[in-house]
């Protein structure tokens, strides 16, 4: 990554009294006019990535929401993010872009660079220089303690240099204890700060070196994975080679690990969130405030779903969670064990993601099955054909009834029978009569 600082004398005296060995390019110099690689805010190029790496089809003029400058903008810092792993198609649509990776050359998920990526002030680099080595050598300061510091022992050293005031030496003092690299306690009155010992302690590092190969593992099958990648950047950032290999990983699951912590954390403390969703049809956002209860994947396609209680509809709700903008933890605290068994018993007459309090739809196919030679497919209807019952109606026919809440969940699992299929009645005569007449489709295009 590129650090570009306009006053570096600063920068670089800090550095040499700190003494540590920092992968810092520095440059004096204005950051080009139009272009910047670093982001504030993560969602900005989070939809870009997905769509280049789960699509891969789309050409600049697909992007009809966005300007033409911000497309090309966000494409420039996927490029320089992604270098290795970016490859372009040349169609009569245009230039289509997209992300590929080759799964068993992966040891670690490349889309996690994508993280790496937040832009900052002048002050924000400084301060954090300078209030980490001032705090490397006292046990315990005050605001006024740490601004006299920085002035007398840093700032004084240069003529023009810039003194940040009070409160924004205090504003990120308090970010840093938030995110636990400094602790605050009170002496009497006065809060005074300190370094968090874990940045410090030569044990918690023998720690990490000990989880290194667990996060090997971690960082590509579990949820909020990148922390796992975090934890394994501590060592050696030459040598993060991991014993393990993966056949299959979702790689875009990493571009929804922040709203995923936000939820968890939020069902952990039983607290309301305020949930920014997105409509990819027409790209509008909407907010609903509801109470997260549990997180669903599906295990064919990736998908993962937040099942919530929302509040405005008094009904309970399902979201994907890459249609998710944004997620803000309020203080509202709610019992969430209240609701759990009311989402399983309706979840337990769903097949897929989908519940309601309605009248249940009922499903009754008909299959013809060789019994022996293909016994296999009555085991798997039994596997996973969830609740449904299957039943021996004559030699090789077999019937397979189900009621769940919406049996368009289960066309795409139901298409992988056609050819077996001898009957198909469903009592939502939609779903009845769209499914035949698409068998009819393939008839038509295919002949039979």
């Amino acid at each position: 990554m590129t650090i570009i600082i306009h006053d570096d004398t600063i920068f670089l005296y800090v550095i040499k009294r700190m003494n540590q060995s920092l992968r810092l390019l520095i440059y004096k110099g204005e950051i080009m006019s139009n272009f910047n690689e670093l982001i504030k805010n993560y969602e900005k190029i989070r939809d870009y990535v997905r769509d280049f790496h789960v699509y891969g089809y789309k050409c600049r003029n697909d992007y009809s929401s966005k300007s033409g400058r911000s497309y090309d903008n966000e494409r420039r810092r996927i490029e320089s993010y992604l270098d290795s792993y970016v490859q372009y198609e040349y169609t009569p649509r245009g230039k289509q872009l997209y992300i590929t990776a080759d799964m068993i050359d992966l040891q670690e998920n490349p889309l996690f660079d994508t993280w790496m990526t937040k832009t900052f002030t002048r002050n924000d680099i400084v301060l954090h220089f300078i209030i980490l080595d001032i705090l490397r050598e006292y046990e315990a300061l005050t605001i006024n303690e740490i601004a006299d510091i920085i002035v007398r022992d840093y700032l004084n050293h240069f003529e023009e240099a810039k003194i940040p005031d009070t409160m924004t030496i205090r504003n990120k003092l308090n970010e840093y204890v938030n995110i636990g690299f400094l602790l605050s306690n009170k002496k009497g009155r006065t809060l005074c700060y300190s370094i968090s010992k874990g940045l410090l302690d030569d044990l918690t590092m023998n720690i990490i070196k000990k989880l290194s190969t667990a996060c090997g593992y971690y960082q590509n099958v579990s949820p909020i994975g990148v922390l796992g990648h975090f934890i394994r950047l501590q060592l050696d950032k030459s040598n993060t080679n991991s014993l393990f290999s993966f056949r299959h990983i979702y790689l875009a699951h990493t571009l929804d690990d922040e709203v995923m912590l936000n939820i968890l954390l939020a069902i952990q403390d039983n607290k309301v969130i305020e949930l920014i969703s997105v409509n990819r049809r027409n790209s509008t956002k909407m907010k609903n405030i509801v109470l997260p209860i549990k997180i669903l994947v599906n295990v064919s396609t990736g998908r993962r779903y937040l099942i919530c209680f929302n509040y405005k509809k008094k009904i309970y709700s399902t979201y994907r969670l890459d249609n998710i903008a944004d997620v803000i933890i309020t203080d509202d605290k709610k019992n969430i064990a209240e609701h759990i068994d009311k989402v399983e018993s309706l979840l337990n007459m769903s097949y897929g993601i989908t519940f309601s309090n309605k009248k249940l739809e009922k499903l009754k196919i008909i299959l013809y099955i060789d019994e022996e030679k293909e016994d296999y497919i009555r085991k798997r209807i039994i596997r996973e054909g969830r609740h449904g019952k299957v039943e021996k109606i004559s030699k090789n026919t077999y019937s397979y009834i189900i009621e769940v809440a919406d049996v368009n969940e289960m066309v795409p699992w139901l298409r992988t029978f056609i050819g077996r299929i001898i009957s198909f009645q469903c009592s939502n005569k939609a779903i009845e009569s769209k499914f035949i007449e698409d068998i009819n489709t393939m008839y038509n295009m295919y002949g039979g």
